[in-house]
């Protein structure tokens, strides 16, 4: 049986005779962005009533919106799919798309101008016409289009949106809508390599869906992406319990502070534009009426 030496003349033995290749300091540093860019999807879909800080009406979307554009979100998402009001109105039925939009972002052009930017959903409508509307209005900078969805409306939706200006947002959900949080973030390493592999450059945005909310958005940020954050897309605040969010200020804030800890700041509206190639708006006058965008 071989004699073992203290656990002392160990380490001291180590510290003679092994040695690195190179110092730590000649480490390179990680090609991560500074800036992120967060945007904030405001919609209370998951409130059955209504409830404070999730919003279901055209006056609790602008309030919200105005919260976290102040606290330095670059964009909003807005969407109406499935929400009912306090009118008991279906705000993507009963309102047509481009009265809906305006009556949330001409209070906010007049506020902000053009130091947000406008992310629509274009998927509401009961002709191809009409789901295009917020697009030919000029309403939208982005708006969001499923890969999954049927190929008669998302080629269309895409090169419509491009005819109009528009930047069409490629949307990818995990297979088979995976809610646990270890398979999506499995799956989200995939998604971000394949996506990579066919557009190097692409601006990449992670949405913090479902359970894994901040999980996501912690491993969004680490690996240099973009995120979107929001009561539309999740109630809750942690993977690992029932927590509720009070509202998307809040959300918005954990998200700024979490990309704090990881040396990155929010964009801009306009630092978020260049990432997407479309020219700066940020300064001019946004006009309520007549030309939009």
């Amino acid at each position: 049986m071989q004699e073992g030496i203290s656990l002392w003349e160990a380490a001291k033995r180590e510290m003679e005779d092994y040695q690195f290749v190179a110092g730590a300091e000649l480490q390179p540093k990680w090609d991560v962005p500074t800036e992120i860019a967060i945007n904030v999807a405001v919609s209370g879909r998951f409130s059955d009533s209504q409830e404070e800080g999730h919003p279901t009406s055209i006056e609790a979307y602008v309030d919200a919106a105005s919260e976290v554009i102040e606290a330095g979100a670059c964009g909003v998402h807005i969407d109406f799919s499935m929400v009912t009001d306090h009118k008991g109105r279906r705000l993507d039925r009963d309102v047509p798309p481009v009265e809906a939009y305006s009556a949330v972002l001409d209070p906010l052009r007049a506020r902000f101008g053009w130091d947000f930017v406008a992310n629509l959903n274009v998927l509401n409508g009961s002709t191809f016409d009409i789901c295009m509307s917020p697009a030919r209005e000029g309403l939208a900078e982005v708006a969001p289009c499923a890969a999954g969805h049927p190929d008669a409306f998302m080629v269309p939706a895409v090169q419509a949106l491009e005819q109009h200006g528009v930047k069409p947002e490629i949307v990818i959900h995990s297979s088979g809508e995976i809610e646990l949080a270890k398979r999506k973030a499995r799956h989200m390493f995939m998604m971000v390599d394949q996506i990579r592999q066919i557009d190097p450059t692409s601006a990449i945005t992670v949405c913090a869906a479902g359970r894994a909310t901040l999980y996501m958005t912690t491993l969004a940020t680490m690996l240099g992406l973009n995120i979107r954050v929001g009561t539309e897309d999740t109630p809750w605040k942690y993977p690992n319990s029932d927590a509720r969010l009070r509202d998307n200020l809040e959300m918005f804030r954990m998200a700024r502070d979490i990309a704090a800890l990881h040396g990155r700041r929010p964009a801009s509206a306009d630092g978020y534009r260049r990432m997407i190639g479309k020219p700066a708006r940020s300064g001019q006058a946004a006009a309520v009426t007549g030309e939009r965008a």
